[in-house]
């Protein structure tokens, strides 16, 4: 029978594989909350309509409104009523669902 041992290279290489194999398919996180650019009222006008960057019901995303302007993968996307960026999971109360 053959022993096999556990030796810091074979930990440290293995181990390794798992470590990138983990961050490599996790969704890049980021926000879309900068908005010091924005004039005074078009980010009151986010407070008022409550726009938030992660909405709580998973129907209701701004990818899934019929007023999304989509950018490139993981980034902001935009609004055609809203402006400013906007989180493709977001969601405010003007929210009209994409038919």
């Amino acid at each position: 029978m053959m022993e096999q041992r556990l030796t810091r290279r074979g930990l440290l290489t293995g181990g390794g594989l798992v470590v990138v194999a983990t961050f490599a398919c996790q969704k890049r996180e980021f926000a879309c909350t900068d908005t010091p650019q924005l004039p005074a009222p078009d980010a009151e006008a986010r407070g008022a309509i409550k726009y938030v960057d992660r909405a709580a019901d998973p129907t209701r995303h701004c990818d899934g409104c019929q007023h999304w302007r989509p950018a490139d993968s993981d980034s902001c996307g935009g609004c055609a009523v809203v402006r400013g960026p906007i989180h493709p999971l977001g969601t405010c109360q003007l929210f009209a669902k994409r038919a």
